[in-house]
């Protein structure tokens, strides 16, 4: 068996949806689906290397590695969220009050997942929005790579999910994790709705 297959397996069992093959991609079906990239394509971004069958396909073509941008995402069911006083052991999403509407205390909220953290209230913290970090075309891209919907409101295009669409989603990135989540209250936070944990 070889390693390609080794590792495709593994992800099929971890994540069968996710993973949506029945069985790796070729290296002809690589090379045919990148054959119009080139040295001069710019940023390419991969969604889902996998076992890297479209990456060294893309490479071969002649992409600098540095304009190569890899993400692979596996969603986490089972993971701990601590919102600044109590720890909680979620499955999927995590919809509650947060324990104090204190910034020192909320704001030191993380999510942990096998040994890996994410302080979500304060790491590298972006509105899932047209408004500052984000243009349409990639707002629609991660909306897609995340299940998540679009709304426009007064020009301004935001991210949300069916069943929690009453306030703006926020992304916490980190080398490792991934968390979206929605921070809610009225003059002061008071409760955290979080929508999905990936690992990188």
């Amino acid at each position: 068996m070889t390693k390609d297959l080794v590792l495709f397996l593994r992800q099929l069992a971890r994540q069968p949806v996710q993973t949506s093959a029945i069985v790796p991609s070729s290296t002809f079906l690589a090379r045919e689906m990148v054959a119009g990239l080139g040295p001069d394509s710019g940023r390419v971004v991969e969604f889902g290397p996998g076992t890297g069958a479209f990456t060294r396909a893309i490479l071969k073509r002649g992409v600098r590695p540095q304009d190569l941008v890899l993400i692979e995402m596996n969603k986490i069911i089972n993971y701990i969220f601590f919102d600044g006083l109590k720890i909680h052991f979620v499955t999927n999403q995590y919809n509650d009050w947060l324990s104090s509407t204190d910034f020192s205390i909320w704001g030191n909220s993380y999510v942990e997942v096998n040994n890996k953290m994410i302080f979500i209230i304060t790491e590298n913290v972006k509105t899932l929005s047209t408004f500052s970090h984000f243009n349409k075309e990639n707002l629609n891209i991660l909306a897609k790579q995340y299940e998540l919907n679009i709304k426009e409101e007064n020009g301004i295009y935001y991210a949300y999910t069916p069943i929690h669409n009453t306030r703006q989603l926020e992304i916490s990135e980190n080398e490792k994790l991934i968390v979206i989540y929605s921070i809610d209250g009225g003059r002061v936070p008071e409760s955290i709705f979080i929508y999905g944990v990936f690992e990188k």
